[in-house]
């Protein structure tokens, strides 16, 4: 069970690290560095996960995988927010990613 344990420590503690982006982005009032695909894959890899992990009712599964489904909420719910309240981040951020040149435009 002590290998459970730190298994599960370990990704709780990987699926808290985003977090750090949501106080950043609320402190800034920009999401520039809160990818909403961030928050998105975390749901969609932490959903079946957290489900599974019930269904055969293993709490080393479902456990960090509802942690991760929390964090990935917090983090849309933070984008939506911020995007809502403060629309000219989200026009900054677009702004910098249209700015960036691609690729196969280097060659």
């Amino acid at each position: 069970h002590g290998a459970g344990f730190v298994c599960c420590a370990v990704n709780i503690a990987m699926y808290s690290g985003p977090i750090a982006g949501v106080s950043t982005a609320i402190r800034n009032k920009s999401v520039e560095f809160l990818p909403i695909s961030l928050g998105a894959t975390m749901l969609l890899c932490s959903t079946p996960w957290f489900g599974y992990g019930l269904a055969i009712a293993n709490l080393n599964i479902w456990l960090p995988n509802g942690f991760g489904i929390l964090f990935g909420v917090m983090q849309m719910l933070a984008y939506y927010f911020i995007t809502t309240k403060y629309p000219a981040s989200r026009v900054a951020v677009e702004d910098s990613i249209s700015a960036q040149p691609l690729a196969a435009d280097s060659q």
